[in-house]
């Protein structure tokens, strides 16, 4: 039984805390599967993510700005993480560095490292954990989950994170001109995300989309492994380090390209959005699998499990054909002057013989007078109704108020009338029209001892 003390969304925001530190240590191979074991490793590592993540998220939910926001609030959180957290992007003694300590260092920044973690953070750390947790729970799409309090908490254990991780991590210590320098960085990247973010996505072209999902994975697959092999392969794949850097921004591109223009319609590009997120994962899933051969214990059971979880959330998406953007959407033609044939099911069926009509022959108007339209956004993947058809229910003391309006109506024909009767509507009567209309008016219905009987 549930707690009714318990707090409403304890699922979805304790799948927010562990998915997240999930996906980018455990799954990356930075942190095998049997180092959680160390629960100092697993606070530390629940702390700093769990409270980024919420951040982001909930921060681009109050704000209303989307996608494009959570992607530019990662890339800060990448670098509060790494810059300001662990410090990896000054410290050239860090341990995953490898070439990168030397390749591209530069004013004591490390820069293609600084530049694949931001990326990386912003789209495996956040945005990915993000897309998952609203797949499951598509309720909580574009709802706070936290309340004000919960909110500024949630900074808070940020900031206290980072400041921990920097004082205990590592005995390095970057200038404070370096500090000041990630600091700012990170300003720029939230007043960008709370102010341009939206106009610089509309600036993006989004023309001739491929509709294939499996077009959609391999570009997240290829992604994810071209950022590992430019960045992480350094001077082996170019030649200089401003090369690299532009090798990875050219990868980058192509994939936002992509991306954007599933954003016109999110519901019928769904399964599009969803192959490109679990492309991304499926370079994680082979490397995971290519680490338990060199011995990582675990790191396969993880892929499997991840495997389970994106085949079953691809069944739950429904399969809507994509519509063609404005741009490519053909311009529709003169309407029809022809009616719909309505009595194309009703010739056979006289009223003296609707009765007889059964089974095959019975009368169908839906199939001749409901004309179906495209889904909406609001109600695409709701099931009930027509999309079209507009219900509007009246409560109890609408319909009174409505008799009361109605008893009050005087008319020229009835003067002390209980409705707008009109003379020749009524049947004939020998107590004549006007006297009828008058007895049995509107709210009163006859009892067997007459009107003072009835209701």
């Amino acid at each position: 039984m549930a707690d009714p003390g318990a707090h409403p969304n304890r699922r979805p925001l304790w799948a927010f805390v562990l998915l997240s530190p999930i996906i980018a240590e455990m799954m990356s191979g930075s942190t095998p599967p049997l180092a959680w074991l160390n629960p100092i490793a697993v606070l530390f590592l629940v702390w700093l993510y769990g409270a980024g993540v919420l951040v982001v998220r909930e921060t681009a939910v109050r704000w209303k700005t989307g996608w494009p926001s959570i992607l530019l609030l990662g890339a800060a959180y990448g670098i509060i993480e790494e810059g300001l957290a662990v410090k990896s992007f000054f410290d050239p003694a860090w341990k995953d560095l490898g070439t990168l300590g030397w390749y591209g260092r530069s004013l004591d920044v490390n820069w293609i490292w600084a530049v694949w973690l931001t990326i990386f953070h912003a789209v495996v750390s956040i945005a990915i954990p993000i897309f998952l947790v609203e797949c499951i729970w598509p309720r909580i799409r574009g709802q706070p989950l936290t309340s004000r309090r919960g909110y500024i908490t949630a900074i808070v254990l940020l900031a206290g994170a980072a400041v921990t991780i920097n004082a205990l991590l590592t005995p390095y210590r970057p200038s404070v001109w370096h500090l000041l320098g990630a600091l700012a960085a990170v300003v720029f990247l939230v007043w960008a995300a709370r102010h341009q973010a939206a106009r610089l996505w509309a600036l993006i072209p989004a023309r001739k989309l491929p509709r294939s999902p499996r077009v959609y994975a391999i570009a997240g697959f290829g992604f994810l492994m071209g950022s590992f092999l430019l960045y992480g392969g350094g001077p082996f794949f170019g030649s200089f380090p401003l090369v690299t850097i532009l090798e990875g921004m050219a990868v980058l591109l192509a994939v936002v390209l992509l991306v954007r223009r599933t954003s016109a319609d999110p519901i019928r590009w769904a399964r599009q959005r969803f192959a490109f997120v679990a492309g991304c994962l499926g370079f994680l899933i082979v490397l995971d699998v290519f680490l338990e051969l060199a011995g990582v214990r675990g790191a396969a059971v993880v892929a499997a499990l991840f495997v389970y979880l994106l085949v079953r959330l691809y069944r739950r998406i429904p399969q809507l054909a994509p519509e063609p953007i404005a741009s490519e959407a053909p311009i529709p033609g003169p309407p029809n002057p022809e009616p719909a044939n309505l009595n194309s099911e009703w010739d056979s069926c006289s009223p003296a013989g609707l009765s007889s009509c059964t089974g095959s022959s019975r009368p169908r108007l839906e199939r001749t007078a409901y004309v179906p339209q495209p889904l909406s956004l609001a109600h695409g993947l709701r099931h009930g109704f027509p999309i079209d058809l507009r219900v509007q229910l009246a409560s109890l003391a609408g319909l009174l108020r409505r008799l009361e309006q109605v008893a009050r109506v005087r008319t020229r024909e009835g003067p002390r009338g209980h409705a707008p009767f009109v003379e020749e509507h009524l049947p004939p009567h020998p107590l004549r029209p006007r006297r009828m209309a008058q007895r049995d008016g509107a709210g009163i219905l006859r009892g067997p001892g007459g009107p003072r009987e009835g209701l």
